[in-house]
């Protein structure tokens, strides 16, 4: 009897032995099944979500994200709640301890919500992530936005500067006991649905300026729009941004008003503006294509004092057997707060033909170039004109060969400014 207890015993305690082995071997991933699970009961029903989100105080922006060692604790927060451990999947391992010590909302749409949330990592690690999500409590997007990670032989440090629209996100790493550190800036866009888009300098300043300028985003066409930093001083940068005349889009068919700017990219201020209206820019795409407007920042030096800039605008004809392209230039210079036109559509390249879209035909083009000269009108350099005029003829011989004959020749001209406008 005592032999047949003694095996009994000895079975039950191998039994709990094997089974407590098989919990601590997986442990990890019943406790993260068992949040989800959790997780999906909170979140079913928007009550908790809801009541934990509102309870956050809200903060208007811009505001600075950053890591503040003396960060006040709110308790009574519920991880859960807020979807975290979907973000973190080690969430319940006691070996990170994952703690949600405070955070605030923001208002930045009405059609989502954003939260700022404080993670603590153990005794000294912090990280702060914005997270908009939708109504019922579901994460639509997230970005770490401040961090402090202190390792045995780096530490790295974000913070962010948060907009109604933006992210300007700045991370620093630094290597101990060594004079090295590296510092990396990300743009994230905040997009009207909530994701979030990393973006580069050029698009947040295009961005930028449009929304100063109120030009609506659906009057935009990106592909036309152009960023150039002046070479001369790097902290500042020249925008173009046509706007589309409302009424006038019809298929390939658009009129286009001109906006032109200078920003100070330190201060992210407009320092000086251009508009023009469709009625006198000639910004019109028709059968004769609006294609490309670069910026032209070869050194127009118009005085001892003054640098002007260009804007060129590419045309080019739809027609195969009738090839055509036009580039105009127009000049700029600030003057107080604004921009002064001083050099208005002036044609530097200009090609026309016709051919039989095999091997005939005649074609003709203009190819212009503005050199600074040392004499002055009205204050103002003069600009010599070096014209190239090609000609070109191709024809089909009587052995069926395609021949080509050229003829160039090359005239000069000059650019005079009459006190208000260069004009020749």
């Amino acid at each position: 009897m005592k032999t047949f207890l003694f095996f009994i015993t000895l079975s039950i305690t191998l039994l709990f032995s094997c089974k407590e082995n098989t919990k601590n071997e997986n442990e990890e991933s019943q406790v993260n099944e068992n949040a989800l699970e959790s997780l999906v009961e909170v979140t079913s029903g928007n009550a908790t979500f809801e009541e934990a989100f509102h309870k956050l105080p809200i903060k208007s922006v811009p505001i600075q994200a950053i890591i503040s060692k003396n960060e006040k604790i709110l308790t009574e927060m519920n991880p859960v709640a807020f979807n975290l451990p979907s973000i973190y999947e080690l969430w319940y391992n006691k070996n990170y301890n994952y703690q949600l010590i405070s955070g605030y909302r923001l208002n930045l749409s009405t059609e989502f919500y954003t939260a700022i949330l404080k993670i603590k990592i153990g005794e000294i690690d912090q990280e702060h992530w914005l997270i908009n999500y939708d109504f019922e409590g579901k994460i639509i997007d997230s970005i770490q936005v401040a961090i402090f990670s202190d390792g045995e032989y780096e530490y790295s440090t974000t913070k962010s500067t948060i907009d109604q629209n933006e992210i300007l996100i700045t991370s620093n790493f630094f290597v101990k006991d060594a004079d090295e550190k590296e510092e990396m800036q990300r743009i994230i866009k905040i997009l009207p649905d909530g994701k979030l888009k990393e973006i580069s300098e050029k698009e947040s300043i295009l961005d930028f300026v449009a929304k100063e300028l109120n030009i609506e985003n659906s009057k935009r066409i990106e592909d036309l729009e152009a960023f150039k930093l002046q070479p001369n001083n790097p902290k500042e940068a020249i925008v173009v941004i046509p706007e589309i005349v409302e009424g006038s889009e019809e298929e390939e068919f658009f009129k286009l008003n001109s906006h032109i700017a200078i920003v100070d990219l330190k201060s992210k201020t407009i320092t000086h503006q251009y508009f023009e209206s469709c009625k006198t820019n000639d910004w019109v795409s028709d059968a004769i294509r609006l294609d490309e407007i670069k910026i032209d920042t070869a050194p127009y030096l118009v005085n001892e004092s003054t640098r002007a800039f260009g804007i060129s605008v590419h045309y080019f004809g739809s027609s195969r057997v009738n090839p055509y392209h036009n580039q105009k230039l127009s000049l700029f210079v600030k003057e107080k707060g604004t921009l002064k036109n001083i050099l208005h559509n002036f044609s530097m390249e200009e090609s026309s033909g016709e051919w039989n879209g095999n091997c005939e035909g005649e074609f003709e083009s203009e190819k212009k170039t503005l050199i600074v000269s040392d004499k002055k009108t009205n204050g103002y350099f003069d600009f010599t004109i070096k014209n190239t005029i090609a000609k070109t003829r191709n024809f089909e011989t009587e052995d069926g060969d395609c021949k080509e004959e050229e003829e160039i020749k090359k005239e000069a001209g000059v650019l005079k400014f009459d006190g208000k406008k260069y004009a020749e």
